[in-house]
């Protein structure tokens, strides 16, 4: 889809090595007084937001292949969303992904550098 068109490869790879990725599989780890799940730690509500692919949050999580459903689903649902309608760079989405709905509006500057990190060793995201 047009909205999401921006969200590379790499930009989605480099937010899952930044949550764990493949150490992550299979896993649901503990974060702030809930679970995050999986390849890239997805909580229930942002399951929930991507519209609950899969045969239900961790099962869905855990793996790799349905988690990347959630998180396309989950940025094309938010990011123009979250920019205003302008197009999102991969910062607002790993901002998004980090921060929720409204997460490129927030000052994630930590997180987006060690994505950031990722990307600049990628060759761009």
């Amino acid at each position: 889809s047009v909205s999401s068109a921006n969200f590379t490869h790499n930009c989605m790879k480099c937010i899952c090595e930044v949550e764990g990725c493949e150490h992550n599989v299979g896993k649901c780890n503990p974060d702030s007084g809930s679970l995050s799940c999986g390849p890239y730690q997805i909580k229930s509500p942002y399951y929930q937001d991507c519209y609950s692919p899969g045969s239900g949050w961790q099962a869905c999580t855990k793996g790799m292949s349905c988690s990347e459903t959630c998180v396309k689903n989950y940025m094309r649902r938010y990011g123009k969303y979250c920019t205003g309608s302008r197009t999102p760079t991969c910062k607002d989405y790993a901002m998004i992904h980090n921060g929720g709905p409204k997460g490129c509006t927030y000052n994630l500057t930590h997180y987006w550098g060690k994505v950031q990190r990722c990307c600049n060793r990628r060759g761009g995201c």
